[in-house]
């Protein structure tokens, strides 16, 4: 898991891949250190960037390429550490927050080679019941009136190279 900032992740993926040895990496020791007490028995964690990924079966890159101006530098070097990659991605995302620094369709990672892809919703980015009702619909009535962008669900990409 590159860019594993707390590692929130690890559990799902030891649920869905017992027998797997898992490796969470992220740039921040502070994170690192809280995955190393929160998960340390189930994860390997290590701090670092992108030239310190090892080679590696399968790497996932989560919400983490938005934030990176080089994005397509660090994609292209996971990709080469990597049998697999998975990146996952706000897609389309309008309007953009704050921290994202890039914005990403069906063909961003072109230049990576062949690959598939997935558009979702995911719970955590969009929202949902009330608050959807509340946070999207409600409020693009009163961003229509008052002729301010209107705020869409959010959706996501995953990319997958094989």
């Amino acid at each position: 898991d590159f860019g594993c900032g707390l590692g929130d992740a690890i559990p799902v993926f030891k649920a869905h891949f017992p027998n797997a040895s898992l490796l969470g990496m992220d740039v921040s020791p502070y994170a690192i250190e809280e995955c190393r007490t929160r998960f340390g028995s189930i994860a390997t964690f290590l701090t670092g960037d992108v030239q310190q990924v090892p080679q590696v079966d399968f790497i996932v890159c989560s919400n983490v390429l938005e934030h990176l101006t080089d994005h397509l530098d660090v994609a292209t070097h996971l990709r080469a550490k990597s049998k697999m990659l998975c990146i996952a991605v706000p897609y389309k995302e309008h309007p953009m927050i704050d921290e994202h620094v890039n914005r990403y369709d069906k063909t961003s990672f072109r230049s990576l080679g062949p690959h598939d892809y997935r558009i979702f919703t995911s719970r955590g980015w969009s929202y949902y019941g009330r608050e959807l009702w509340y946070h999207q619909y409600t409020k693009n009535l009163c961003r229509f009136v008052r002729r301010e962008p209107l705020h869409f669900q959010r959706w996501q990409i995953m990319y997958r190279f094989t």
